[in-house]
């Protein structure tokens, strides 16, 4: 895995920029699956909030720790092939 922000990515850039295709990934079990992993041991709502704000430390540094888990990863890749369709 690299050091870049897994939150910059030209993938993730692109899904967030279509609430209903996101909307739809996130809502499939994986989707709620990965949201659940992601809510451990942080206040999701809040992470969200501040990177709205322009800090995305938190949920980054999250998403960087999730990512390096095999579910996680497995989850992630499942993911980004359904936001493709």
């Amino acid at each position: 895995m690299t050091n870049q922000d897994p939150l910059r990515s030209p993938e993730a850039e692109a899904l967030l920029k279509d609430r209903a295709a996101l909307r739809q990934v996130m809502e499939s079990p994986e989707g709620r699956r990965f949201i659940q992993l992601m809510s451990r041991g942080i206040d999701l709502r809040q992470a969200a909030q501040q990177a709205r704000q322009g800090d995305a430390s938190q949920l980054t540094k999250q998403l960087t720790a999730l990512l390096r888990t095999p579910e996680g990863a497995q989850l992630a890749d499942t993911l980004q092939r359904k936001a493709k369709k």
